[in-house]
């Protein structure tokens, strides 16, 4: 994901090689800007562009959020996502502007599953029956995409991922970003998703 100081950003859970819904479903993307001016969301896929208009709430005394409810969209891709204050939309034409942009790559649409537990969900996928053989089938399936959250507790539910946790900070909330499935993000080599997700899918 290519990030701007300037610019609008992605909420944490938002990152290239990422899946959205499908559709019937409406995708809502939404993020961080620490201007008001209004904001608008560039969704480019193969055939077509759309340039969408995005809401915005405060969220604190520096900081907006944005909001776009995407068009249902079928199952397929990749899309590449794009967001920028409308002063800067006429101007993208030149490379210089992109930096005031960020930018989410490689996005597909399909199902979306959250898998959520304790034990079970430190499993490490090498130690299932055919562990080994299940970790290098991954390589099969790039289509299947995975995102792990970091572990941290609050006491009242979080806008966003790592926000003002029981740490009593910001902290990232993202252990590892979205990933192509392989035998890497997959297995116990992976920056953090070394459990077994994958038997759920």
């Amino acid at each position: 994901m290519q990030v701007h100081a300037r610019a609008p950003s992605f909420a944490a859970s938002y990152g290239s090689h990422m899946v959205l819904q499908q559709s019937p479903a409406q995708a809502i993307i939404w993020g961080f800007t620490p201007l008001s001016e209004s904001v608008a969301l560039t969704m480019t896929g193969v055939t077509q562009t759309r340039i969408l208009s995005a809401t915005l709430t405060p969220f604190n005394t520096t900081f907006f959020t944005w909001k776009v409810d995407l068009p249902p969209t079928p199952a397929g891709g990749p899309y590449t996502l794009m967001v920028q204050h409308n002063r800067t939309l006429s101007k993208l034409i030149s490379k210089a502007y992109q930096r005031e942009a960020s930018v989410i790559e490689d996005v597909l649409f399909g199902e979306v599953w959250v898998c959520s537990g304790q034990s079970n969900m430190a499993f490490l996928l090498e130690m299932a029956d055919g562990g080994k053989r299940l970790v290098q089938d991954a390589n099969n399936y790039p289509g299947i995409r995975f995102l792990t959250t970091r572990k941290l507790t609050a006491a009242k539910p979080l806008q966003e991922l790592g926000q003002l946790t029981n740490r009593g900070e910001w902290v990232d909330g993202v252990e590892l970003p979205w990933s192509v499935s392989s035998n890497i993000s997959i297995s116990q080599n992976s920056q953090g998703m070394n459990d077994d997700d994958w038997l759920y899918m």
